[in-house]
């Protein structure tokens, strides 16, 4: 009887686990794959479909594709919406001003931010804590409670989640000046403003998080020999800083980018949002459809723009 190469057995085995490894990691990658197909793929392609057809879905979710009987509308729902919808047209420039003087403004003041919280100062972790506090708040349980509240506000003449959690931080402070005799005029320049600088604040935290890891990466050993060479702070900053965060820019330009264009607080996407909430989903569906090859260019021109200026840089 001829001995078993241990060698071999030793391949064999390692084999079946590696066999074994396999079949596990396809099994797991199944399931986010049927996932994707019920969740994401199937609903992308009903949305196609009520964007160009005259389907009335609200009576028909008896099978996963439905709406095929119905008759193909073509561009009817686009041609509405870009000439005869004139609130449409009107919601769309105002989303994209709102985007184009709200990018740069988060930008720079999350980064400044970030810089001043990356130093050694006593109280940093709090502060850090304090500025990430609006991402803690936006999240599921406790944004839920304050649109409850909204609702209850929309009830008796409110406004909006956003506008709710605003007015609690400025109304007790406007109507204090008020009640001293300041004009109206001013006092309604302060309550925009305290909205303003609150409503900043509460879209950097994700961004200011990025900054930070991105400065606490640059090695302190070429900040110090930067200090010892002559270099100011500004120098530092815009020739050492400024370059070493390149990437982190980058991702924080197309996250501001798309957070902006498809928040709540956007004209365009609240238009949606009561659109779909009629029934209207064929309307609603080529809304999103004009829109979001808007978004899918600004983010491109975004990523061009920022490898563009990072050859640039390179060369020199």
């Amino acid at each position: 009887m001829k001995n078993k190469n241990p060698a071999a057995v030793k391949k064999r085995k390692f084999k079946s686990i590696e066999s074994l490894k396999a079949t596990y990691g396809r099994r797991f990658v199944l399931m986010w794959e049927i996932g994707f197909v019920l969740f994401f793929l199937l609903p992308l392609v009903q949305s196609v479909w009520f964007a160009f057809s005259n389907a009335d879905p609200v009576d028909k979710y008896d099978s996963l594709i439905p709406f095929i009987r119905e008759k193909f509308a073509g561009l009817t729902h686009f041609k509405f919406l870009l000439f005869e919808q004139a609130d449409f047209v009107d919601n769309f420039v105002d989303s994209i001003s709102m985007y184009l003087y709200s990018l740069p403004l988060i930008i720079v003041v999350s980064f400044i931010i970030a810089v001043f919280l990356n130093d050694n100062f006593r109280g940093r972790l709090f502060f850090r804590a304090v500025y990430f506090l609006p991402v803690i708040i936006a999240s599921g349980a406790v944004m839920s409670i304050i649109s409850n509240v909204s609702s209850v506000n929309s009830m008796i003449g409110g406004a909006s989640a956003t506008a709710t959690v605003v007015e609690y931080k400025s109304v007790d402070f406007v109507n204090m000046l008020n009640d001293m005799g300041i004009d109206r005029e001013i006092t309604s320049f302060v309550e925009q403003a305290i909205s303003a600088i609150f409503n900043l604040l509460w879209s950097s935290g994700v961004q200011i998080i990025l900054f930070l890891a991105g400065l606490q990466s640059i090695p302190t050993s070429l900040i110090e020999v930067s200090r010892i060479e002559g270099a100011t702070a500004w120098e530092r900053l815009w020739y050492i800083t400024v370059p070493m965060m390149k990437d982190i820019i980058s991702l924080n330009l197309v996250y501001t980018s798309i957070a902006l264009l498809t928040s709540i607080s956007n004209p365009l996407m609240t238009q949606m949002y009561d659109v779909i909430n009629q029934g209207k989903y064929n309307v609603g569906s080529a809304m999103v459809w004009l829109y979001c090859p808007i978004i899918m260019a600004i983010v491109l021109v975004l990523l061009l723009l920022m490898m563009r200026i990072e050859k640039r840089g390179d060369a020199r």
